[in-house]
């Protein structure tokens, strides 16, 4: 069930993403978001939960060019990369609960 919910949730983000890099202009849309109260608290949510989910991930990866490479994905897709690295978790870890939250190391 947690995999076709993450596959779901990927999908919908791939198909946002690609309606707002097709029809939008992140320039001059971006600094109207960043204009606006709620705009500066959804950019701060942003990355405060990419640093939160960043730091699982250090602590599961072993390999620090993973990590790097991951942190860049959360950083440019948001999202779509948390849910496509939970993903990966979860298959990963068959069903074990320490492999999910330790990873394999």
């Amino acid at each position: 069930m947690v995999k076709a919910v993450l596959i779901v949730a990927i999908v919908i983000m791939c198909l946002a993403l690609a309606y707002g890099f097709t029809s939008g202009d992140l320039a001059r849309e971006g600094a109207v978001l960043t204009g606006m109260p709620w705009g500066v608290v959804t950019l701060i949510d942003f990355y405060i939960g990419i640093l939160i989910f960043s730091t699982w991930v250090c602590f599961r990866e072993s390999n620090p060019l993973v990590m790097v490479a991951w942190i860049i994905a959360f950083i440019f897709t948001g999202n779509l990369a948390t849910a496509v690295y939970l993903l990966k978790a979860v298959i990963q870890a068959k069903g074990d609960m320490q492999k999910l939250m330790f990873g394999v190391k």
